[in-house]
């Protein structure tokens, strides 16, 4: 983390950095502020916990790139190093029925000229609906192969099979064991944990929605800092004004 970067100097060069600020140019900066900037590193390797694959997109010529999206754990450290606040009660869970839970957050963000700016988003976690994903999902990696290194050594425990390059084909009788044990496996963690997964959900919407994060990023992109602003309360105590609204203040804490 860097923290030497003027805001000026960040947005005339955005393209050497992934922006986490919700706003494209220097605002005017309140007087009673001040605006630093930091840079966060996106550690890309398996271990790291800081993105996971969300899958892939097509270059030409049968050629593909893999898309990645920052886990929880990197979103909050931009929350925190941007000063977002979050209102009481944000995350909290509701039970819609048997399979569905929801939860809502609310969240606030200080920009340059002294305004908030604010976000309201919610996450449903319908099993339902979860379970025909998951399905589907199932179904195409039994029929193309599994591609992800962990995924693919753990099928080639339980099930027939070949190795193709990476990518681990289970053989055709063996698909249909595959798809239902993966899927019951699935849905008996997801309904452990909905509402856990609701309420993060909802939280980590409103830090994307209040820095301007993109849901997929390529790994070139994440090779790129996190550049972030934060505002913090500076006045100036030398201004006659200021150092006597401070003693006034400091007079009504000592009574």
């Amino acid at each position: 983390m860097e923290n030497s970067l003027s805001i000026q100097n960040v947005l005339s060069q955005k393209n050497n950095y992934n922006l986490a600020i919700p706003f494209v140019e220097s605002q005017q900066i309140n007087p009673y502020y001040k605006l630093s900037v930091s840079l966060l590193y996106v550690d890309t390797g398996v271990d790291a916990s800081h993105i996971f694959k969300v899958g892939s997109r097509s270059l030409g010529n049968n050629r593909y790139e893999d898309l990645f999206s920052l886990t929880k754990p990197f979103l909050q450290r931009l929350a925190t190093e941007a000063g977002i606040q979050f209102a009481p009660g944000s995350g909290d869970v509701v039970k819609v029925d048997e399979n569905t839970w929801k939860a809502s957050a609310f969240g606030a963000l200080r920009l340059p000229d002294g305004s908030v700016r604010t976000s309201n988003n919610f996450k449903v976690i319908d099993l339902v609906t979860e379970e025909r994903k998951y399905r589907l999902s199932y179904e195409e990696k039994a029929a193309n192969g599994i591609t992800e290194d962990k995924a693919a050594k753990a099928a080639a425990k339980k099930y027939a099979g070949a190795w193709q390059g990476g990518t681990f084909l289970i053989a055709e009788p063996d698909r249909g064991k595959y798809i239902e044990n993966s899927l019951l496996d699935a849905m008996a963690q997801l309904r452990s944990n909905a509402p856990q997964k609701a309420a993060t959900g909802a939280i980590l919407r409103v830090i994307r929605d209040l820095l301007g994060i993109k849901g997929t990023y390529t790994l070139n992109e994440l090779k790129k800092p996190f550049a972030v602003a934060r505002m913090s309360f500076s006045p100036d105590y030398n201004d006659p004004l200021i150092k006597q609204m401070l003693l006034q203040q400091a007079m009504q804490s000592v009574g």
